[in-house]
């Protein structure tokens, strides 16, 4: 009987407590996709937990844009056994576009933040191709389900 104590016990002073939860491998991404300042419509885009691959490779999620280049791309996210109490760590994702060669990175990061919960915002991105594709990016922490709701429309 002292066995479980001891072993819930060593879990709990190393910051690790057995408690279900899903974590964020990427923040949820929202924006528009133009060339020279016209929309891309129905442009392939993937939003990617690259890890240690290639940017462009890895946990993924697939999405079009809108006739109008506006995109919505939920957070992947994946499912743990125990919470890492104030553990931090580096998140890599990338935001790509599919080009007739291939997979291209319009957005990448590494994101440093909580295990627990990764990244919990949604980033608003718009990159347009011109020269070469140039994005602008910020993070929104004051996202509402109401503003999810909506960004949900933009997908099929």
């Amino acid at each position: 009987m002292i066995r479980p104590t001891v072993v819930l016990l060593s879990l709990v002073l190393t910051a690790c407590v057995p408690f279900p939860h899903r974590s964020n491998l990427t923040p949820g991404v929202a924006g528009s996709v133009t060339s020279h300042g016209v929309p891309l419509p129905s442009a392939s885009l993937r939003l990617v937990a690259s890890g240690n691959a290639a940017p462009c490779e890895g946990v993924a999620r697939d999405f079009k844009s809108t006739n109008e280049g506006l995109f919505y791309a939920p957070p992947i996210r994946q499912f743990n056994f125990f919470i890492a109490v104030m553990a931090h760590k580096l998140f890599p994702w990338a935001l790509c576009l599919q080009q007739e060669d291939g997979w291209a990175v319009l957005h990448h990061e590494r994101t440093y933040t909580l295990m627990d919960t990764g990244p919990a915002w949604l980033e608003e991105i718009s990159c347009d191709e011109g020269a070469d594709w140039r994005c602008e990016s910020k993070p929104n922490w004051e996202t509402s389900p109401e503003l999810i709701g909506e960004l949900e429309k933009r997908n099929p």
